[in-house]
């Protein structure tokens, strides 16, 4: 780098230094901005959590409806401090946080540290569970690994481009909305090689000759049915013409 009237020469060492502290500088920011997202969006995260957990919770079967109903009538009321704590964990799972049984005293009791335990590991997994924060998740721990591990691993953060771009969304949309249809398409060209492959075990044998790097003489690549398979699969993908460009030429053709 040539500059003030001089030139200064990067040795390996200056440039490994100069990446180290690069990539230090880039997982601090990125659990800052991780920190700072699970800061604001955790509240409204797990407020959404358990809205969608109560919605879709079947708690009342017609039994205790009937038992609701009873101590409507009898004006009676069963708190959690009398419950057990399986009771207890099971109304937290179905009815939220904020069922009666835990405010009656207008603050949330839980009277159990087991149930206080399970509110916060629901809390904790819903907000894990959200994309933006796994998203993040990965992002941060890529510098790390590339600190730890190998320099190469920055590149994946290139892949960033992809949440910045509606289309290129659009594109991984394509693949993921439709992932059954291509794996069936998959499938079914996995199933064409193979029967292409039994043709060329009973039919073809002669042709699968290919010449090899290690030995002076051609090599059949088609001793067995299983190989053969391998082979088609190997090399009729792999080649633009598919597997008709390494098998034998016939001279008469």
């Amino acid at each position: 780098i040539e500059g003030a009237g001089e030139s200064i020469v990067l040795e390996y060492d200056d440039v490994g230094v100069a990446i180290m502290v690069l990539g230090v500088m880039n997982f601090v920011l990125a659990a800052w901005v991780l920190l700072i997202n699970v800061y604001n969006k955790a509240p409204l995260i797990v407020s959404n959590g358990w809205k969608i957990r109560i919605r879709k919770s079947k708690f009342k079967t017609q039994a205790e409806e009937n038992l609701t109903k009873d101590r409507d009538d009898l004006n009676t009321f069963v708190c959690a401090r009398d419950m057990t704590a399986s009771e207890a964990r099971k109304v937290l799972r179905e009815k939220g946080p904020d069922a009666e049984e835990f405010t009656y005293s207008g603050s949330r009791e839980f009277n159990s540290l087991l149930v206080t335990i399970d509110y916060w590991w629901l809390n904790f997994k819903m907000v894990v569970d959200d994309e933006d924060i796994q998203y993040l998740v990965i992002y941060t721990c890529i510098p790390l690994i590339a600190l730890t591990i190998s320099p190469v691993f920055y590149a994946l953060q290139l892949l960033d481009i992809i949440t910045k771009s509606s289309t290129l969304v659009n594109v991984i949309q394509a693949i993921t909305l439709n992932k059954k249809q291509l794996f069936m398409t998959g499938l079914m060209a996995v199933v064409i090689i193979y029967v292409y492959s039994v043709v060329g075990f009973f039919y073809l044998n002669d042709s699968y000759h290919m010449n090899v790097a290690s030995l002076s003489e051609m090599e059949n690549v088609c001793p067995s049915l299983f190989v053969c398979f391998m082979s088609t699969f190997n090399h009729g993908l792999r080649n633009g013409g598919g597997i008709g460009d390494v098998l034998r030429k016939i001279s008469h053709l």
